[in-house]
């Protein structure tokens, strides 16, 4: 087979036990594997990132976990609950984690306090060998995170919108001059479609559709793609393989486009899914 490979995160059916699901038909059907690696008492995955054919990664409230042989296996490259080589959460609760990787070996994660409302960023540029504490944010109910260390820009999504920084994050410890707070409803994910493009699912706006919202300069500014949905329920998670393919789930259904959110059409109703991460490649992919 050749082709796109999707992962995904959720929950089988109505049991407690994680599950990564794997696709090679976009979203059509499913092959699945219990996510033995995730505590026990760990029901959903909340974040999933997948960097090529090799490596992706998962963030949890417990740390982050790497695999580096095709998505089979995964290993904790950082423990999040451990204060002893790192004070990830400065003492506080890590709620979850949310990560975004631009490389292999350079990326940031999130540790989210949500009993002080703090985003600890922290990022490594050797594939979370060691890590190194960036900033404090102040966010409330963090959503996602994506980031640009190159030209030093970092977005933020939560319950309101999305927080946009360009230098905040990279200076000293504590200091976080966010440069915009785009309003564009509740925005969930954030889904990286190619150089500056990101796609984030909106709120209720509407009685008739969830709103998409599309941006192609890296989070300054935002607009709704044209497509309809035509569901009232909010999307917990979207992911992009090129600049106009993706898909996207409410939790009982999902959607797939080809042409970059000016349409949607229903793929699967049958899983209970929760994160969704997918890549492009072309590979010589068993198909269970």
């Amino acid at each position: 087979y050749n082709g796109t490979k999707l992962i995904m995160g959720g929950v089988k059916n109505n049991d407690s036990d994680p599950v990564i699901y794997y696709s090679y038909d976009s979203g059509s059907s499913f092959d699945e594997s219990i996510c033995t690696f995730l505590p026990n008492s760990f029901s959903v995955i909340p974040n999933v990132q997948i960097l090529d054919k090799y490596v992706a990664f998962i963030a949890c409230d417990t740390g982050i976990y790497k695999s580096t042989d095709q998505y089979v296996t995964f290993t904790a490259i950082a423990d999040v609950t451990d204060t002893s080589t790192y004070n990830w959460v400065g003492g506080g609760n890590a709620y979850n984690a949310k990560l975004h990787f631009e490389s292999v070996d350079t990326g940031v994660v999130a540790i989210y306090d949500e009993v002080n409302s703090k985003a600890f960023v922290w990022t490594t540029t050797d594939g979370g060998t060691t890590w190194t504490n960036a900033c404090i944010a102040p966010i409330v109910d963090l959503g996602d995170i994506w980031s640009n260390l190159t030209s030093q820009r970092l977005l933020f999504s939560h319950t309101s919108g999305v927080k946009v920084s360009v230098t905040g994050c990279f200076g000293p410890v504590g200091n976080f001059p966010y440069v915009n707070n785009v309003t564009i409803g509740v925005g969930p994910r954030l889904a990286f479609a190619g150089n500056n493009t990101l796609y984030t699912p909106g709120g209720n706006s509407s009685t008739t559709y969830t709103p998409i919202y599309k941006t192609t300069d890296g989070g300054l500014t935002w607009a709704v793609t044209p497509g309809n949905t035509q569901n009232t329920v909010d999307f917990m998670a979207l992911a992009f393989y090129n600049p106009t393919s993706g898909i996207t789930s409410n939790g009982l259904s999902m959607y797939k486009t080809t042409n970059g959110g000016a349409s949607w059409t229903v793929v699967y109703n049958d899983k209970t899914v929760t994160e969704l991460a997918a890549v492009e490649y072309n590979c010589d992919c068993p198909v269970g």
